[in-house]
C-alpha cells in the first residue's frame, strides 16, 4: 500500500523490507544477487518479485567468508550493503526522512 504522495509510480518506488540491516553469512568468491525493489519474500535475496518494476537485484560478490550488513530499507547508497540509511527510515523527524514507512510500505529511495 503506498503511503505517500509522490510523483513516482508504485512501479518506480521501493518496499521497505525492514528498518535495520540483515546480517548474512557469505562465502568468499561466491555471489548473491540482493534484492533491490523490496519485494522479494526471500530477503535479503531477489526471487524475481521485481518484474513489472524499475528495479533489477544487483550481483554481491564476497571478497571473504564472514558476516556481512544487508540493506533492508533499500535507501542504501552503498547497494547491497547498509550505509546507516536506515536512520533516516527510522528516525524520520531526527533525520529528515520520509514519515510513516513501515515493513512492506512502498515509498520513495531516500536519494540524499
Amino acid at each position: 500500500q503506498t503511503r505517500f504522495l509522490s510523483s513516482k509510480s508504485d512501479t518506480e518506488k521501493v518496499m521497505c523490507a525492514g528498518k535495520v540491516p540483515k546480517y548474512f553469512t557469505v562465502e568468499e568468491g561466491k555471489s548473491y544477487m540482493w534484492c533491490s525493489c523490496g519485494r522479494s519474500k526471500k530477503q535479503p535475496l531477489c526471487d524475481g518479485a521485481h518484474k513489472g518494476t524499475s528495479f533489477w537485484p544487483v550481483k554481491y560478490t564476497a571478497d571473504k567468508s564472514g558476516s556481512v550488513k544487508f540493506c533492508m530499507c533499500k535507501s542504501t547508497k552503498s547497494q547491497p550493503l547498509c550505509d546507516a540509511s536506515h536512520l533516516k527510515v527510522l528516525l524520520p523527524w531526527f533525520f529528515g526522512g520520509p514519515r510513516g514507512v513501515k515493513a512492506g510500505t512502498l515509498y520513495e529511495r531516500i536519494e540524499k
